[in-house]
């Protein structure tokens, strides 16, 4: 035990116990343009934290280096925050822990620093580095800022930096001058980004060439950079080449040019190219766009109304139908593609979503419907059901690479209508005498075309057996009276006393205003058996079956009882005889 107690004393030890100081590089501030001027343009982050040892210990001083193209001339201040917030930006909660203004050997330095350093990666403390750029730098130069563990000085312990140096994204100085790029395709904008790709579609093997339209939305000259401002980066399974290149400068409020690409794929599969666009936009230079497609035959899905397209995805709006009135819509399917289109729905049209509104497909499309220019027509009947807002939606499935399903919202409204009857939405279905319908019925109130007034929540309708229907003497029990919610009234308990063939229920309106209607003929079957007796809950009598364990403890009883009775006159019989 002595050993021991010494070996712990010695492990726990402010000798052995090192303090050890890591900085690590969480995300940096992302790369952008910064404008001669700009002030606390975030450039480094970094963060520090204690990974062992007990004793306190602070960061006293701080080195950045400055490795980008930057020179003195092209900024005036270097500050350090501390990040209180971990976001990366410069905000209310930060504080201000120096200023440098002097560069020594390429680097600045912040001294007389008591900033103290927590325990744990999670409790560290992250810092900004932020630059005043001058007011004259030199647009194109960079500023690229750099930190490592020999940087960093502490009051105890030692710095070490487990994942290399920390250093910046690159920033650098451009002037803006209002111009904003855009670039189109097919009327169609298309986002400069390294990781969205934009899909080109299909080109034959034989090759295709490509028009890409830049358009300057922005309110100063937007430049195209050099001789040949559109290149080509990177290809995969093909050639890519611009064969006409954009004019510049491209004039402000809505100027326009274009450039082609001719693409010729290797093979008939995927292939991918990425564009880059030198340009003066202030934040999107170079813009980068990565173009894919296929050079594999496929089929390509449109349709229209009316003979406009209409999107996959899109909303026709019909505007006012009167309610319980049929109405018909023509819509043309359009194959475009390389290949034949096959519409595998099944149904070929289906209407998933019908609100206030039914929907049938009164003419079907043919399939498959021919490469490259086939076309088919398919008819949609539907009846607004109510007053109202009402909308269904169109969906064909098919073997469209991108566009399956292809779905297309159908919207409308219809006028209030003028009740004048009560229809059966729903009639009861064969049921058990005495017994709950399991289908209880759903009566609605309508004009005279069966439209439905949804905006009826007052109407009491009351439910009776159809004289001369069932059974001689039924009576229909439950709540018969039901009040109509959104213009449908459900009853929830009635049931029927007595068997019988072709029940019918008739529905009146309680004030008698309205046409009353009659369900559908309906059967009852006789009333289920009475439930049998439990005879475990028998509270007397005898039972010839399971005694259960009350019996057995009495018939127990009585034997004993038996046995000692023996005994008794046995034992008197032994004294006589003695």
């Amino acid at each position: 035990m002595k050993y021991l107690i010494v070996l712990i004393s010695l492990m726990t030890s402010p000798a052995l116990l090192a303090q050890s100081i890591e900085l690590v590089d969480l995300q940096q501030p992302n790369t952008a343009p910064v404008q001669p001027g700009a002030v606390n343009h975030e450039v480094l982050q970094l963060r520090l934290y204690k990974n062992s040892g007990s004793s306190a210990s602070s960061m006293t001083q701080l080195k950045v280096a400055l490795t980008g193209t930057a020179t003195s001339s092209d900024w005036s201040a270097v500050d350090l925050y501390y990040d209180a917030d971990h976001s990366r930006t410069v905000t209310g909660g930060d504080s201000l822990l120096g200023t440098a203004t002097v560069t020594t050997a390429g680097k600045v330095t912040f001294s007389g620093l008591s900033e103290p350093i927590p325990d744990t990666f999670l409790n560290g403390r992250d810092y900004l580095v932020c630059v005043d750029v001058a007011g004259g730098a030199t647009p194109g130069n960079t500023f690229v800022f750099a930190s490592d563990a020999a940087d960093v000085t502490v009051s105890a312990g030692t710095v070490s930096a487990p994942f290399g140096i920390v250093q910046s994204n690159v920033h650098t100085v451009r002037n803006d001058n209002g111009a904003e790029i855009d670039v189109q395709r097919n009327a169609t904008s298309i986002p400069s980004s390294t990781f969205l790709t934009h899909d080109v579609g299909y080109i034959d093997v034989t090759g295709g060439n490509l028009t890409f339209t830049i358009l300057n939305t922005g309110t100063g000259s937007l430049t195209l950079n050099g001789a040949q401002p559109v290149t080509v980066t990177f290809t995969n399974n093909c050639t890519a080449v611009v064969s006409s290149q954009p004019s510049s400068p491209v004039a402000s409020g809505g100027g326009s040019t274009s450039f082609i690409v001719a693409v010729d794929p290797v093979t008939a599969a995927t292939f991918a190219f990425t564009l880059s666009i030198d340009n003066s936009d202030f934040d999107e230079y170079p813009y980068v766009i990565q173009c894919v497609g296929s050079a594999q035959p496929q089929p390509e899905i449109s349709i229209e109304y009316m003979s406009s397209p209409v999107a996959d995805g899109a909303t026709i709006t019909l505007g006012s139908y009167t309610a319980g009135i049929a109405a018909t819509m023509n819509l043309t399917i359009f194959n475009t593609g390389p290949a034949a289109l096959i519409l595998n729905g099944s149904p070929i049209v289906d209407f998933p979503t019908q609100n206030n509104v039914n929907c049938t497909l009164q003419t079907a499309p043919t399939t498959p419907v021919a490469a490259t220019s086939g076309s088919t027509s398919f008819t949609v009947q539907f009846t607004p059901a109510g007053s109202g807002n009402w909308t269904f939606v169109i969906w064909v499935e098919s073997n469209d690479a991108d566009e399956n399903p292809y779905n297309i919202t159908v919207d409308g409204t219809s006028p209030a209508v003028t009740p004048t009857k009560l229809g059966v939405y729903r009639s009861p279905a064969n049921a058990n005498a005495t017994v709950e319908f399991g289908t209880q019925p759903i009566v609605s109130v309508q004009d005279v075309n069966g439209a439905v007034d949804t905006s009826d929540n007052t109407t009491v309708i009351v439910a009776a057996i159809t004289t001369g229907t069932g059974a001689s003497g039924a009576t229909l029990g439950g709540t018969v009276t039901a009040t109509c919610v959104n213009g449908y009234a459900t009853f929830t308990d009635l049931s029927i006393n007595k068997e019988g063939l072709a029940f019918t229920l008739t529905f009146t309106h309680q004030a008698g205003t309205l046409t009353q209607t009659t369900s559908a003929p309906f059967n009852v079957g006789p009333a289920p058996p009475p439930k049998k007796k439990d005879k475990k809950s028998d509270s007397g009598g005898c039972s010839t079956s399971s005694p259960g364990w009350p019996w057995l403890s009495l018939l127990a009883a009585v034997c004993g009882l038996g046995v000692l009775a023996r005994q008794r006159r046995t034992g008197s019989n032994d004294q006589r005889l003695g």
